[in-house]
This record gives structure tokens, sequence and C-alpha cells, in this order.
């Protein structure tokens, strides 16, 4: 069954090759069937966990998957191929962000930073989704795959304040500048992505703070100040910034 499904996915990227334009719904039906072939078990915190032995998934994501995240150096996020084969290519990487190479997993970040600045609400949906889930990742500290045996839970984390420092401007400005356009209606998945890169950054996220404060308080101060009603029973007025970043937190974490 892996081999006769591997020849036709085969097939359909052969046809998306000889006119990219025209055939991409044959790749975005390669990518499907190739993740539904590779993907044997997994979880929501760690992604896939057993894979099928025989299909090349590290060939795989260097030859088809890296094209659609780079996006040209990142000149094409908004032109090139169809929002939905970057979104493809985003899920994959998310999916096996526990089995491929970890520094694999490490060099896609940049791609997804960058492809936060997509004007396609899916695609930077799926970007803000997959910087969540990296940030959130856990791996063995000799970069070793995850197997259904592992045990996460006193493993470190893949990324810490120092590999998400020079992300971190460009992460919180273009959640921003998404959470702040006019008619944008609420997006779960970019607050997630806000808590999960404040969390990671700790200390760090300082010099942001006035920054966070002046955005988030413009769309969020009065709904964090009622929801601050029910962790603490001391009035008060404009909280400071350290306040103000942890309501946030707090509200997101609690709400989504």
């Amino acid at each position: 069954m892996t081999l006769l499904c591997g020849g036709y996915i085969n097939s359909l990227l052969t046809k998306y090759g000889s006119n990219p334009t025209e055939f991409w719904k044959e790749k975005d039906a390669g990518l499907t069937l190739f993740l539904a072939l590779g993907a044997k078990g997994k979880t929501r915190s760690q992604g896939a966990t057993s894979v099928n032995e025989l299909v090349p998934i590290d060939n795989f994501f260097t030859t088809q998957i890296l094209p659609e995240l780079d996006c040209n150096g990142g000149k094409d996020i908004n032109s090139g191929s169809s929002p939905v084969l970057k979104a493809d290519a985003i899920k994959f990487a998310t999916v096996f962000r526990s089995v491929l190479p970890a520094q694999m997993v490490l060099a896609t970040m940049g791609p997804l930073v960058r492809l936060l600045g997509s004007t396609s609400r899916v695609v930077h949906t799926y970007a803000a989704n997959g910087i969540e889930r990296l940030l959130s990742l856990k791996r063995p500290g000799d970069g070793s795959p995850i197997t259904e045996a592992t045990q996460t839970a006193n493993l470190p984390s893949l990324f810490n304040k120092q590999s998400l420092q020079p992300y971190l401007q460009t992460i919180l400005q273009s959640l921003l500048h998404l959470m702040s356009q006019a008619n944008y209606s609420e997006n779960e998945y970019l607050m997630r992505c806000m808590v999960r890169t404040i969390t990671v950054a700790e200390e760090t996220i300082t010099p942001h703070a006035a920054t966070l404060i002046n955005e988030l308080g413009k769309r969020f101060l009065l709904t964090l100040l009622s929801h601050l009603s029910g962790i603490i029973l001391t009035p008060i007025t404009i909280p400071p910034p350290q306040i103000f970043i942890f309501l946030f937190v707090h509200f997101v974490k609690a709400n989504y």
C-alpha cells in the first residue's frame, strides 16, 4: 500500500512540476496524502510520534516542504505558490516537528515568522499555530526524535528565550499588526501564539512591554480589567507593565 500510494504521490508532484500555476491542486492532494501515509500516531503537544518507516519524511521535507516555506527567501510570501500549498507546508512542518532532525525544526522558525506577514488569513493563522507549537515542543537534548515510548515531561524545550531572541521582535510586531487591523475578527491562534511567545521570552520581553501595553490595551484593556476581578479582590487602577502582561497571559490561557 505504501509503495502504491508513494507512486501516486510522485505522479501528482510530477504533474504539478510541469505547470505549478495550473496544477497546484495536484500538489495539495500529494501533500495531504503524504501526511496521511507518514503519520501513524500523533498528539497535539508533540505532533507525530509514530511514523511509517517506509516513507522518506526527511527527504520529502527538504525537497517539497522547505521551498514552500522559504517562499523564495521571503520574496513570495503573498505571491508565488497558492496559499493552500503554503498552509499545507506549515501543517507538514508542524505535524512532523518531533521526528524531523532537530536542526531542521530549528531552521523552520525563520520561514514561519516571515509567513506571519502574509495577507492571507489562512497562511498567517497556520504560521501562528506553527510557531506556538514549535515553542511548546520538547525534544531530547541530543536532538533525537520523539517516539511513542518517550517520556516528554522532563525533556528540555527545543526553543528557549535565547533561541527565540532573533525572532522575538518580528513575531510581536506581526501579531500586533494583525490584531490591530480594522474589522479583523478575533483569532485564537494569534492569541495563543502571543501568549506562548511572551511565556518563552521570560524577562527578554521587558524591552517590548510598552509596545505590548499600547497596542494590546487598545483592544483588550477593558476585558482584562474585567477579567482581573475574577482572580484578585483588591481593586487597582491602570496596571503596571508586569501586571498587564500577566493579565493578558492569564486571560488567554483561561479562555482559549
